[in-house]
């Protein structure tokens, strides 16, 4: 789903593409519960603004290693 970095997505975006591709969210709050598994990961995924998320580009990756 956040496939292009640079290219921001709404968490209801993500889900939505993610249904699309097969991986269905089992949860009651499919966007919280994407939201959270999102913030988990900041090496990964960076927050952008309110349940937006983008990809953290590989340039800001490698300098933090």
């Amino acid at each position: 789903a956040l496939g292009q970095p640079g290219r921001p997505m709404h968490v209801k975006d993500i889900a939505a593409d993610l249904e699309r591709r097969g991986h269905k969210i089992e949860a009651k709050n499919p966007s919280a519960t994407l939201a959270v598994a999102l913030i988990r990961r900041p090496e990964q995924f960076v927050k952008v603004g309110p349940n937006t998320f983008q990809l953290v580009k590989q340039e800001e990756v490698n300098v933090a290693n």
